[in-house]
């Protein structure tokens, strides 16, 4: 059974991450370790070669800022959420939040 509702402290870490895949797919949890691994290696990689992604459900991501400060490397990623299928339709009269380019 799936995991539901917020975890503890709000923050998902990867021990929370494999403790719900493996009960979303119903896996072996040694072979779903490696696989949430290897997606999480790839993901990030994507995203520091400067690559957007689109995977439902997750949604669509840009890196959209990358550069470097007194701090180290910062990397600004924006993240629209899957909709679930077609954007909905505008509302007549509607005015939207920002260009369509953004």
């Amino acid at each position: 059974m799936p995991i539901e509702g917020p975890i503890e402290g709000g923050v998902l870490k990867v021990r929370s991450l494999l403790e719900r895949v493996v009960a979303r797919a119903g896996a072996d949890k040694k072979q779903a370790k490696a696989v949430m691994d290897a997606v999480l290696h790839e993901l990030g990689a994507s995203l520091s070669r400067g690559e957007a992604f689109i995977l439902p459900p997750l949604g669509r991501a840009k890196v959209t800022l990358k550069g470097d400060d007194e701090t180290g490397r910062k990397t600004l990623i924006k993240l629209r959420p899957a909709t679930g299928g077609k954007a909905k339709a505008k509302k007549e009269g509607e005015t939207p939040l920002a260009p369509a380019q953004e």
